[in-house]
């Protein structure tokens, strides 16, 4: 019976131990969502990008998707080029894509809004 008790402990230690190595950081977090939403872009995912931002235009989402419906966009190409960490709550992201052949730079904040973060759109910064 003394040898089930350390085999036990040993066990539950293995399995917290793993268990708080998979919690993301607020920047994975972050550079995760702006994955998603890049890859929606190009993917012309209007539910997706509605989802995952705040476009400061639109007083609610579904004004928001009718007008994105709207959009006709050939964006390929996307990259984070570089994401900053502006508070524990805001971050920003330096975007590289390609939009109707051309090459374009845009700045994007990212705000942890109840909880959740969104890709901040609609406002020039």
């Amino acid at each position: 019976m003394s040898k089930k008790i350390p085999i036990g402990l040993l066990l539950l230690l293995l399995l917290v131990g793993c268990s708080t190595e998979a919690a993301l950081t607020p920047e994975m977090e972050v550079e995760g969502l702006l994955q998603s939403y890049l890859k929606a872009l190009e993917d012309n995912d209007t539910t997706t990008l509605v989802n995952l931002s705040d476009d400061l235009r639109f007083p609610d989402k579904k004004e928001q998707l009718e007008s994105y419906l709207d959009i006709d966009s050939t964006v390929s190409e996307t990259r984070i080029i570089e994401l900053s960490t502006i508070s524990p709550t805001e971050f920003e992201a330096t975007v590289s894509l390609v939009d109707d052949d051309e090459q374009l730079e845009f700045i994007f904040p990212i705000k942890q809004l109840k909880n959740e973060w969104k890709v901040i759109v609609g406002k020039d910064y």
